[in-house]
């Protein structure tokens, strides 16, 4: 949604990957299930954004790797561009909060 105030974006993501080897076991390294909310803000040279991401338990980590639990993950991240070609971007993110 965009106006003279600037634009608002608000996206719904996720992701999941599940592997396995010929010979059994699982590949190792993949990510749990992932899925959350992304809310952005875009005017001129100035472009805020805050995502919550839901991170599910990974019950089939690979050889030599544990198992996860669930974790929630919130990121703020701000991006001004100065008239001179200078960027600058800050972002917080927090630890991840386990349950």
């Amino acid at each position: 949604m965009e106006n003279h105030y600037g634009a608002v974006d608000l996206t719904l993501f996720g992701d999941y990957t599940r592997g396995s080897f010929d010979k059994g076991g699982d590949v190792p390294r993949l990510p749990p299930l992932r899925y959350g909310v992304q809310l952005s803000y875009d005017k001129e040279d100035w472009s805020s954004s805050l995502r919550f991401t839901r991170a599910e338990p990974q019950n089939h980590a690979g050889a030599n790797e544990t198992n996860t639990n669930v974790y929630l993950l919130l990121n703020l991240s701000t991006h001004i561009v100065s008239r001179v070609l200078i960027s600058l971007k800050c972002c917080y993110s927090p630890r991840a909060i386990t349950s």
